[in-house]
């Protein structure tokens, strides 16, 4: 019955992926009857209804590692944003590091902030273009409030939490354009790791709502934070995503920088109807991000520090981007030129430049005014299918450039993102890292008191399952080492998992539901994460070697000195216990220099399980319970 009983669970597991699957990353389409009306002006070859803005993040300014990073930066804000000369720039969170030497500790750096704030300062950056940067979860490490003294950011950031704390707005003569921050930063703000996950309060929702609402008529209105969808929680039914849906047509992240290179596209449309994308960041792979917004049309490109040109075709813009709930993307087909803004650090002639649809040739190309160029087209040409069109600059020394963007100007498109991409931003994490925690733990419980209670036969398939599940039966047929193991595993649903110091001077005590800090409770959906690793890498590895040595000692009759000699199977599986023990010395020693010495002393789910570990391994090698008989 237990063997039938963990297939379904596999079963609805997969069950379960398919569903979200269908759920999270479906394609979306808007009814066309929902698409925002298109009225002139159309783009043509005037340098008009046209502006762009730059967007950084994650930079990471650390004491310890790069030290090119600071320069390279200090050169991007006076160089770089010299020539592309944009509208304003959105720093989206982690301005410095704010980790200690050995990577495992956190506090804010003075020097940090100190070199970040000079860089502005002697670029003087700030007073170019408006400059909102806001805070990441780095950014709040061991920062208990807004006004601690050691929340630099309220005194070395460009912004200082004052052009993003309300809606940012840029006004033209051709429209309105709102810039919203939504600051997700953990408050009070813990050391690491466990400040990983953003948090929008009741009442930073309700000004975000107002925020939103008030932009709604503006052209566009674009939402920037630190933090991605997916790993921001909400303390109201109404999240951040709903909010999104009514009033958000592009929304801008940082903080997952590329997954180690396993996302460096990190784009998806999410259900209700806006655009999200997460950028790279400048830390490792010197990021960032140039945005166009031409007759309403949001186009952009990601570029690679110190790459010139940069191309950014604004007309017609990419299809896998259409936002037609938020945009008039209809205003492509009565346009009369394409249009794209070319920026570079050296002069281009118009000789070194080309622009072909399908591969054909297209032209004449005129630069219109500064980074603006046109190109003469007639859509009629184009209005069935998707199209490849390709922007080419020749450089000097014989190398090409070019941006390539496929586009329709039909009703139908393809959204091909990537899988990497969707994954990362439409994945619930806070709900899935949560179900999948409270399944293995159930599940687990479950298997441990089934087979205390009914037990397992040996006969019929899944032979090599049923042996393993008998030994798991005969260890817990001792009742004490039952009662141990069932209650450690239960002390990570309802129990602390340990007691430390969250913040510099501060005691909290640490759930899987959240941290306790001055008796308030804290949600950190990351701890979910935790408890899930910690049960499948450590406390299943352990159970399973009890029970094999239960298995050997107390049905096989073999003594400990016998199991390992000679070298054998049981030699090698004995040493790989101890390998896993110098696991858990290194887990126990990381978590003492995140949160200081007493949170390894009193960690149930570290130093105490391991020790009981221990003990229970000895108990087990010396003891023979009378009921270990039943079943062998």
């Amino acid at each position: 019955m237990l063997v039938n009983c963990i297939k379904l669970a596999c079963l609805f597991t997969i069950l379960y992926v398919v569903f979200a699957s269908l759920v999270w990353y479906a394609p979306h389409a808007v009814p066309r009857n929902e698409w925002k009306k298109s009225y002139p002006p159309y783009a043509g070859d005037k340098p008009d209804n046209i502006l762009w803005f730059v967007q950084v993040s994650d930079i990471h300014i650390s004491k310890f590692l790069d030290p090119k990073r600071g320069p390279d930066f200090a050169k991007f804000c006076s160089e770089t944003l010299g020539t592309i000369h944009p509208e304003l720039v959105l720093v989206t969170g982690d301005l410095t590091d704010a980790k200690e030497k050995d990577r495992i500790g956190s506090q804010q750096y003075l020097k940090e902030w100190e070199t970040y704030n000079k860089i502005l300062r002697e670029t003087n950056v700030t007073q170019m273009f408006p400059w909102l940067d806001i805070r990441g979860n780095h950014d709040a490490f061991d920062v208990m409030s807004r006004k601690d003294p050691d929340n630099y950011y309220m005194k070395y950031s460009g912004d200082k939490g004052t052009l993003s704390s309300s809606t940012y707005i840029v006004k033209k003569s051709f429209g309105k354009y709102s810039f919203i921050a939504v600051d997700a930063t953990m408050t009070p703000g813990p050391r690491r790791p466990f400040n990983f996950i953003g948090h929008v309060s009741r009442e930073n929702l309700d000004k975000l709502y107002q925020q939103g609402k008030s932009s709604v008529h503006h052209n566009l209105t674009v939402w920037f934070s630190h933090y991605p969808t997916s790993l921001v929680s909400s303390a109201s039914a109404i999240g951040l995503n709903s909010l999104l849906g009514q009033f958000g047509d592009v929304y801008l992240s940082g903080h997952l920088h590329d997954f180690q290179g396993l996302a460096p596209k990190m784009y998806a449309m999410h259900s209700n109807g806006f655009l999200e994308l997460e950028l790279a960041d400048w830390m490792g792979n010197r990021k960032f991000r140039v945005v166009a917004i031409d007759h309403d049309l949001l186009s952009f490109t990601d570029v690679t520090f110190d790459s010139w040109p940069v191309i950014v075709v604004t007309n017609p813009k990419p299809a896998k981007f259409m936002t037609p709930k938020h945009e008039p993307i209809e205003r492509m087909r009565s346009s009369t030129h394409i249009r794209f803004l070319l920026f570079s650090s050296v002069k281009i002639f118009v000789d070194d430049v080309s622009v072909t649809i399908d591969g054909l040739n297209i032209g004449p190309i005129k630069q219109i005014k500064g980074p603006l160029w046109t190109c003469k087209w007639d859509p009629k040409l184009y209005s069935k299918g998707m199209h490849k069109l390709v922007v080419s600059v020749l450089k000097k020394n014989g190398e090409s450039v070019s941006q390539t963007s496929h586009f329709s100007l039909d009703d139908e498109w393809s959204t091909d993102f990537t899988l990497s991409g969707r994954i990362a931003i439409l994945t619930n994490f806070c709900a899935t890292s949560q179900m999948l925690f409270l399944y293995v733990t159930l599940s687990t419980l479950t298997i441990l008191a089934v087979l205390k209670r009914y037990g397992v036969g040996l006969a019929s398939d899944c032979q090599m399952l049923r042996n393993w599940l008998f030994k798991v039966q005969l260890l817990v047929s001792d009742n004490l080492t039952f009662y141990v193991i069932f209650l450690f595993v239960l002390n990570l649903l309802v129990g602390p998992l340990f007691v430390g110091e969250l913040l510099t001077g501060k005691i909290g005590v640490c759930f899987t539901n959240g941290l306790l800090i001055n008796g308030k409770l804290y949600s950190e959906y990351t701890l979910f994460v935790y408890g899930t690793i910690t049960i499948l890498l450590f406390y299943l590895p352990d159970i399973l070697y009890l029970a094999y040595c239960a298995d050997l000692c107390w049905r096989q009759q073999i003594s400990f000195l016998d199991s390992i000699r000679p070298l054998n199977k049981k030699t090698i599986i004995h040493l790989l216990f101890l390998l896993h023990l110098i696991l858990h010395y290194v887990w126990c020693r990381e978590l003492s220099k995140a949160y200081g010495w007493v949170a390894c002393l009193l960690s149930p789910s570290r130093l105490w399980w391991v020790v009981s570990v221990v003990l229970l391994l000895v108990r087990t090698w010396w003891i023979k319970p009378q009921s270990s008989r039943r079943g062998s």
